[in-house]
């Protein structure tokens, strides 16, 4: 089951709709999220009455649910009681991924990149988390999976890079950034590529999957890759206390990047 949050925004609105194709690729159902927290403040002077905040709360998932609605798609909408992030953490464990748009309501939001439910949720979850920019560019054609050296979990990034690529039928760019300073003379990075995508390659025959070297900085290879992508895919970043959150080049891409971004925890 595809979950995706909206809170009645346009880049919410953008997010149904990216979930809502998921779902359509996946053959599998599509749930709308709102949570709500009464005890939130508000952005304008007084909080709504209560009757026409639940009027305000309903419209926004019915809404939501209309706007997918002819896609002939299983839709439901769920309400979530408390504050957003740790009710989209929980829920995201009821289903296969969670999507978010990048941002949200409210005035704060409008100067910032990414918004503070995203960060609060993406990366601290045990299912994938895909953040939608607030644009649609446009189907481009490449999946890309952004692995850094040295680091745990390329297994979970290459199965659902993999996965996606082979649903959307495209080909499937799998980068490896690595700053010329760090070039000390070891095993061929490009062979070292190849030997990670060949049991990934005989699961999914179909998948033309590309390794693709930089040499230069990791953030700025996976923002360039993000230009020519439908969908960019990373690693939270590293652990600590068994934890994971958002490191600086996972950072960097979720605020920057030009192309929805799938978070796959460890």
């Amino acid at each position: 089951m595809v979950l995706v949050g909206t809170d009645g925004s346009a880049v919410a609105a953008n997010a149904v709709r990216w979930a809502a194709g998921e779902a359509a690729r996946r053959g599998s159902r599509l749930r709308v999220l709102r949570a709500w927290d009464p005890w939130a403040p508000w952005p304008t002077r007084e909080p709504p009455a209560r009757d026409a905040a639940g009027r305000e709360r309903d419209l926004v998932l019915r809404a939501a649910a209309a706007m997918v609605a002819g896609r002939g798609l299983p839709v439901e909408t769920e309400l979530l009681d408390g504050p957003a992030i740790p009710a989209l953490r929980a829920a995201a464990d009821l289903g296969d991924v969670l999507v978010l748009g990048h941002r949200g309501a409210g005035r704060v939001s409008e100067f910032l990149l990414l918004g503070t439910t995203s960060l609060g949720v993406a990366g601290h979850t045990a299912r994938p988390v895909v953040l939608v920019r607030g644009h649609d560019t446009g189907a481009r054609g490449a999946v890309v999976v952004g692995l850094s050296p040295g680091r745990q979990g390329e297994a979970e990034e290459l199965a659902y890079g993999f996965a996606a690529a082979d649903r959307a039928g495209t080909v499937l760019r799998v980068v490896r950034a690595r700053p010329p300073r760090d070039d000390d003379g070891a095993a061929d990075p490009l062979e070292v590529l190849e030997g990670l995508l060949a049991p990934w390659r005989e699961r999914y025959p179909l998948v033309r999957a590309v390794p693709v070297l930089h040499f230069e900085e990791p953030q700025s290879a996976l923002l360039e890759e993000s230009r020519s992508a439908d969908l960019l895919v990373i690693g939270p970043g590293r652990r600590t206390d068994m934890r994971p959150y958002l490191g600086s080049v996972s950072g960097a891409v979720l605020h920057h990047a030009d192309c929805p971004v799938a978070v796959v925890t460890h």
